[in-house]
């Protein structure tokens, strides 16, 4: 454990920040499928499935036990029928489960293109066990053929409250990319049966295709967290090569993270569609990417991408007194193993870190001790099991605490012997003034005037000016000034 302690203690120095509120994806294997658009991936008993598109033409289902080797399933799970509005293509396919729905428990809606007018509509389909699905008989929504409809992901709010998000833009052929592509959604009271109004969000976001995720509560302090998955172009481009996150407490309204989950360059990928799922180990996240052309592929392979460093969103408290000597600490960010070891250091010495308690995936309490510590900017590494490790500079600090005064016997007689006392309390040392001042500003008195060390300073005035002469009955201000401290107590003489 010393080791591993120096050796991170030796990143944080070498190494900048990598303070980032989402998990950053990392391409990990080589080609999963070829010449598929992946469109969702479910978790089953045993392992996960894994739903695609080829060729526009159908959805097609693989299956598997670790997310990583895939068995393409017998069968087609929705495909093209004649007459019908999905004559033309079936596209985007987005799925949820909910065991009480009749005819479930799984619900599904894709994408379909009518033949010959081309027109796009969002179409359901329901299934028992996610391969033999049954159509609705008639279309949740029907667009004109000016109008492009994709990536369709449905998000159960509750056992009936279902909101359905999707991409829609201008038509500039299926593959195109267009900067008026926008994010979209229809709320179901009904389990998807029927959808009210279309609702944009975040306007200003150009997207290409999205995906959509519950967060472990207590993600950025939100008790139930949902977050969106957005590709989109580099600035300035057209091509899909960026997927960037929002986040919302009620999957109504959302608010960029401005943070990078997966980013390539337009001249070695362009991103059509991914899907993006929990690990079997309930703390890294997976994503399944589709590139139509790139140094990767040419036509149109799908890789993996995996969540190995956790990310850092925010320490709280952030200020931490050297007069304390146990305090904890909440330690905010995501991808958090179940041994986490947490680093803090101001460059030159460590923080003295008496335990960490793994809250959630998402959330970590590490009590320290920060007695006698240099008051200085901290820095901190949190690092998983594995090695794999995020740092965040500067974002805790060692202060002393405040002064504090508490005065006694603020009314008092000074021709009976009374006197007021006040005793300060000084964390550091340092100058210490005490002035005793009219109502009107006028000094009467200078109390204290000098060097004090740390702990309790006890300062008394019995009623007197500078000269020694009784003051007159009435209020009096005392301004008592040190190190953090600069209070104003009231006191009352009566003769």
């Amino acid at each position: 454990m010393k080791l591993l302690h120096r050796l991170l203690f030796l990143a944080a120095l070498l190494f900048p920040s990598l303070s980032y509120a989402v998990p950053s994806f990392v391409t990990d294997t080589t080609v999963i499928m070829s010449s598929v658009e992946v469109q969702h991936v479910e978790p089953i008993t045993g392992g996960y499935r894994m739903y695609y598109s080829s060729g526009g033409f159908n959805i097609q289902s693989s299956s598997s036990t670790d997310g990583v080797n895939w068995t393409q399933e017998a069968g087609l799970r929705i495909s093209t029928e004649s007459l019908k509005l999905d004559a033309s293509s079936v596209t985007a396919f987005g799925m949820f489960a909910e065991p009480t729905m009749s005819g479930g428990p799984y619900r599904a809606f894709y994408v379909g293109l009518d033949s010959p007018t081309l027109n796009y509509s969002i179409l359901g389909a329901k299934s028992t066990d996610g391969l033999n699905w049954t159509k609705d008989t008639s279309a949740i929504v029907t667009y004109d053929s000016s109008t492009y409809i994709s990536s369709l992901r449905p998000y159960r709010i509750t056992a009936t409250d279902v909101m359905l998000y999707y991409v829609k833009g201008d038509i500039d052929g299926e593959t195109g990319a267009v900067s008026n592509r926008r994010i979209y959604r229809r709320l179901s009271q009904n389990q998807g049966s029927t959808f009210g109004a279309e609702t944009a969000l975040l306007p200003d976001t150009t997207a290409y295709a999205l995906d959509v995720s519950s967060v472990t509560s207590g993600y950025l302090g939100i008790s139930a967290p949902v977050r969106l998955y957005i590709m989109g172009p580099l600035s300035g481009e057209t091509t899909g090569s960026v997927i960037t996150t929002a986040h919302s407490s009620d999957a109504r309204a959302f608010y960029l993270d401005f943070a990078t989950a997966f980013s390539t360059t337009s001249a070695t990928n362009d991103l059509r569609t991914f899907a993006v799922f929990r690990a079997t180990d309930s703390v890294h996240l997976r994503m399944y990417y589709t590139s139509a052309y790139s140094t990767y592929s040419v036509t149109g392979d799908m890789y993996s991408a995996y969540t190995y460093t956790p990310a850092f969103d925010s320490v709280t408290p952030n200020k931490l007194y050297q007069t304390d000597s146990s305090e904890d600490i909440t330690i905010l960010g995501e991808v958090f193993d179940s041994s986490p070891t947490v680093i803090i250091s101001n460059g030159s010495a460590l923080l003295t870190v008496n335990s960490v308690t793994r809250n959630s995936d998402v959330s970590l309490t590490v009590n320290v001790n920060p007695n006698g510590a240099a008051l200085s900017k901290y820095s901190l590494i949190v690092a998983n099991s594995d090695g794999y490790m995020v740092s965040a500079d500067n974002v805790l600090s060692i202060d002393y605490r405040p002064g504090e005064v508490a005065t006694l016997d603020n009314l008092f007689r000074p021709r009976r012997g009374g006197k007021v006392t006040f005793d300060v309390m000084l964390y550091v040392a340092g100058n210490l003034t005490a002035k005793i001042y009219t109502t009107n500003g006028q000094l009467v008195k200078t109390l204290y005037d000098g060097s004090v060390l740390p702990g309790k300073t006890t300062l008394q005035w019995p009623g007197d000016t500078g000269e020694g002469n009784t003051v007159a009955s009435g209020v009096y201000l005392v301004q008592i000034s040190g190190p953090k401290l600069d209070t104003i107590e009231k006191v009352v003489v009566i003769k």
